[in-house]
């Protein structure tokens, strides 16, 4: 409701004006005593009080003459003169008042306000702090001094001004949140959420309020509080759109993807979401393993100028996961045309047409060999020297192919960044066991091993190096114990045990843990090698024969395994 109907408001200011010394009748220059600057004054402020302040000025001016500059007059006038965006003869006003009276605190508020919408923010803060000095606590000089504080980085005196506006009115929901954010800036949780909840209180649909109330909540692992909060706001109508994506991400979080899939497809349904949206939720469905859903969401999103190539490799992967492998290659073919030079989009490509690296179901993409070691020499050809990610993943590429040459240059490469990364210590760990570099490998898993000291795994692969290598066998058979506490029954584990009892020359303990392993890990090729070995160290040589042409048909023709055949046969006289 416009102010102009609340005729009372008028009523006031004018009895105030004519209670004032200046507005005693008397005559003045012009002929025109100071009762006809009343009533000029009263139509100006009507005017003004109307949303009309150009009309207003001519009556104020004229008041003001009339009343000989009047004070109050003065303050209307120059309010009317700000309203109506001249500043320049509300600046003069102001001067013009404050040089009879320095302490007249409306103009001094109005001066503030200038500077403030003029930028000169520290000017703003001068008027404000005098005002501070000689005037009544206002609520009104500590909110604005307080906003202005706050844009200038000053957040102490900003929470300070906050602080006292709040104790001035208690009623503002937008001090009350401004207060809270500056709580919450200092660290002050328990009492930023008890701004937010006033602010929420006095303004049910104050949506900022919430999503701060939340993420206070959220860091809090008040989960259900948060989730209780959001919803709530949800359920009443309004554009609730960043409540909307922090809830479905909420609810993701927490393993509700139903539930968060259905919010924001009710809102899809309701009224377009935007981008952001869209990708949340085609991101939900892939979550739930929803690949057809998830690939008309993200189809939506690639026209025209939005034709990205992150946006045409996250469609190659969702058509890989949908058995598509024709649309899979025209997508991932098309992110290298629209980003050549990003080593990713080679990458990925290279990935889909890997059965080792490639989930479980997944289409593959066939291509060639010789296609996949140009797609991961273009990929090389564009990783920047000092790019740990391409270092990386171009290692784990060539040890996909068994390039473990390639491999493990990528894989120092990635080292000499990161010196401590764990996964780049474990795999280059590998790929040198693998190529008989048992020292250099000893050396990284010393390493890693310092870094994860329990580490089920590290702990498994040290010493079963260690087992290989033939030396310090007894801290070899605690560190696959340690890894054994953690995983009793993993038969890779088991078997590294049964090859510290084999190198130790206890074939008996050897053969036992072996015959385990090959029950609880069945068709491993190495377990059965291993197992072999130990057969034939108890001269069991059928047992033996029997286990190395398991191995040799689950991995395919191997020199090493064939001599072992041979050997084996020609020890049972065949």
């Amino acid at each position: 409701m416009k102010r102009f109907a609340r005729p009372w408001a008028i009523v006031v200011t004018v009895l105030a004006i004519a209670g004032a010394p200046s507005a005693q009748a008397s005559a003045t220059p012009g002929g025109v005593d100071k009762e006809g600057a009343l009533s000029e004054y009263t139509m100006g402020v009507f005017m003004l009080e109307s949303g009309r302040p150009q009309e207003a000025i001519p009556y104020l001016e004229s008041a003001w003459e009339l009343s000989s500059k009047d004070e109050t007059i003065g303050n209307k006038l120059a309010e009317a003169y700000f309203r109506a965006g001249d500043l320049g003869s509300c600046d003069r006003t102001l001067d013009h008042l404050l040089a009879k009276n320095n302490k007249n605190s409306g103009a001094l508020f109005l001066k503030a306000r200038i500077d403030y919408f003029r930028g000169e923010l520290e000017g703003a803060v001068q008027h404000l702090l005098r005002l501070r000095e000689f005037s009544e606590p206002s609520f009104e000089v500590e909110r604005l001094l307080g906003r202005i504080q706050l844009e200038l980085g000053q957040f102490d005196d900003a929470l300070t001004a906050y602080q006292n506006a709040v104790r001035l009115d208690p009623g503002d929901p937008i001090v009350r949140f401004r207060y809270g954010m500056l709580l919450k800036r200092f660290g002050r949780r328990a009492e930023a959420e008890k701004a937010f909840r006033n602010a929420i209180g006095l303004q049910p649909l104050f949506a900022e309020a919430v999503v701060e109330l939340a993420e206070i909540l959220i860091e809090e692992e008040r989960f259900d509080e948060a989730e209780a909060a959001l919803l709530k706001l949800l359920d009443q109508e309004g554009d609730f759109y960043e409540a909307l994506i922090m809830t479905a991400n909420l609810l993701a979080d927490r393993g509700k993807l139903e539930q968060a899939i259905k919010l924001l497809k009710e809102r899809e349904e309701r009224d377009s979401l935007h981008r952001e949206g869209v990708l949340l939720l085609g991101k939900l469905h892939y979550q739930a393993d929803d690949f057809s859903a998830a690939v008309e969401l993200f189809k939506k999103l690639f026209t025209g100028d939005d034709q990205t190539a992150e946006m045409s490799r996250v469609l190659g992967e969702l058509y890989v996961k949908t058995g598509q492998s024709d649309s899979a290659l025209f997508y991932y073919q098309k992110a290298i045309d629209l980003e050549p030079e990003n080593y990713r989009n080679y990458v990925v490509l290279f990935f889909a047409s890997s059965s080792r690296l490639g989930g479980e179901g997944d289409a593959v993409i066939e291509l060639t060999a010789d296609k996949q070691k140009r797609l991961l020499s273009e990929a090389a050809a564009k990783v920047a020297r000092d790019d740990f990610d391409g270092a990386y993943i171009l290692g784990v590429a060539h040890d996909s192919l068994d390039d473990l040459e390639e491999a493990r240059k990528f894989f120092e490469k990635a080292l000499e960044l990161r010196p401590q990364h764990e996964r780049t210590l474990l795999n280059l760990a590998s790929v040198l066991e693998r190529t008989g570099r048992y020292a250099e490998a000893e050396t990284h898993l010393t390493t890693l091993h310092e870094l994860r000291p329990n580490d089920p795994t590290v702990c498994n692969f040290y010493g079963y190096l260690l087992a290989l290598m033939n030396t310090r066998l007894d801290q070899a058979e605690q560190l696959i114990r340690t890894a054994l506490k953690s995983e009793p029954d993993n038969g890779y584990y088991v078997d590294s045990l049964g090859w510290v009892f084999y190198m130790r020359g206890e074939y008996e303990r050897a053969v036992a843990e072996l015959e385990r392993a090959s029950g609880l890990v069945a068709d491993d090729p190495v377990i059965l090698e291993h197992l072999g070995d130990a057969y034939q160290s108890l001269k069991r040589f059928r047992e033996a024969l029997a286990a190395y042409r398991k191995s040799m048909d689950i991995q395919g023709e191997n020199s090493k395994i064939l001599d072992k055949i041979d050997a084996t046969r020609i020890l049972l006289g065949n």
